[in-house]
């Protein structure tokens, strides 16, 4: 890899993001960032993985993002939820988008005295790898103010931070309380069974697309024939599973390919295909571009 370019890297944790965005950070387990930083778009606009829970705020404007293969479009009155692992990406923002990014690890949870409390929200996030969720005002300006208030208390540099936990643990009732109304999902209907095996579906996709390719692994998971499972996505979603699996497949490998130390057999390999033949052939039919096409495009960002 040419010197003076850019390394690429498969995860971002929360210390990294503060040392490329250019944002003090409080905590190694904590990171409060506004788009005002304008830096957030360049450093997270290719796929990458965390290890840190992630919530998403849009104060104006709009942004589009995606989440593993949920293409969504944040604008105000929206909220993102993000689990570790899931792949994230920015995409396009309008000129006035303005959003507040907050990231925090379990650990941060744990680790507090308040937050032994507050458990339970970890394991709602556990739940589903993403939420989407519609807010009404008042839910909407509470939670805007809290973070615009956090934000600012966190760049006085205290030596100690009570006020501040009690403002973000705060921040978590009020996220705990609309989670569990669970106002919207990517998916909706969760009552209705189809809706349900839709769900799990996409719980599972990103957990066993590494290993696992074919539609009959995740048809036996489900508890039903890769027929049926194909019918379902394709009347819920206008595409097969094996539509779906291939997508997922392209996200993971581009994901694999920003980190510009892994090879392209080793890639190959890891994603389980019998050679980097075989693997570029694949990428290059669902995504358009060769393996090398894509990593040189982002070399030339």
């Amino acid at each position: 890899m040419p010197k003076n370019k850019k390394k690429h890297i498969e995860h971002k944790e929360i210390e990294k993001i503060a040392l490329d965005i250019g944002v003090q950070q409080w905590s190694k387990d904590l990171l409060l960032f506004t788009s005002q930083n304008k830096n957030y778009k360049t450093i997270l606009s290719e796929p990458f993985r965390s290890k840190h829970y992630s919530v998403l705020f849009a104060l104006e404007g709009t942004v589009s993002l995606r989440i593993n293969m949920f293409d969504y479009k944040l604008s105000k009155n929206t909220i993102v939820f993000a689990s570790p692992d899931t792949i994230k990406e920015f995409k396009e923002s309008s000129d006035d988008c303005r959003i507040a990014v907050l990231l925090f690890t379990g650990s941060f949870i744990n680790n507090s005295i308040i937050g032994k409390n507050h458990s339970e929200i970890i394991n709602t996030f556990i739940n589903k790898t993403h939420y989407f969720l519609n807010i009404d005002d008042n839910y909407y300006n509470e939670l805007s103010q809290l973070i615009l208030i956090l934000n600012k208390r966190l760049d006085l540099n205290q030596e100690t931070k009570n006020v501040e936990n009690l403002i973000f643990f705060s921040i978590l009732n009020i996220l705990q309380e609309l989670l569990d109304k669970q106002v919207n999902t990517p998916l909706l209907e969760k009552t209705n069974k189809r809706n349900n095996l839709v769900i799990q579906f996409f719980q599972l996709l990103p957990k066993h697309i590494q290993q696992n390719r074919d539609v009959k692994f995740y048809a036996q998971k489900l508890g039903i024939t890769p027929k049926h499972l194909s019918y379902v996505l394709k009347e819920k979603t206008e595409k097969p599973a094996l539509k779906h699996i291939a997508n997922m497949l392209i996200l993971e490998s581009k994901v694999m390919l920003n980190n510009h130390e892994n090879s392209i057999s080793n890639i190959a390999d890891a994603l389980g295909f019998p050679d980097q033949f075989s693997f570029c052939k694949y990428f290059k039919l669902n995504s358009g571009l060769t393996p090398s096409e894509y990593r040189n495009s982002n070399l030339a960002k």
